[in-house]
């Protein structure tokens, strides 16, 4: 895995180690909202402009679009 992912980052314009890339999504968190009403949500925090920039050049969706992949049971 860390071989494609600096492999994609290189092609993609990135010259950072996979070490490097992953020290710079370890803190990358999702928030379960569970609402009054039970139903619940998960939001992606906000995003550093470190994993931003990453995200955009490897032409990545943003973390939204996967915590709303995510179904939450009750």
């Amino acid at each position: 895995m860390r071989a494609i992912l600096e492999r994609t980052g290189r092609r993609r314009g990135l010259v950072l180690s996979s070490q490097r890339l992953f020290q710079g999504f370890a803190h990358l968190q999702a928030v379960d909202v569970v609402w009054s009403d039970g139903s619940r949500q998960r939001r992606a925090a906000e995003m550093s402009p470190f994993q931003a920039e990453v995200m955009e050049a490897l032409g990545w969706p943003a973390p939204e679009h996967y915590a709303a992949l995510t179904l939450l049971e009750r």
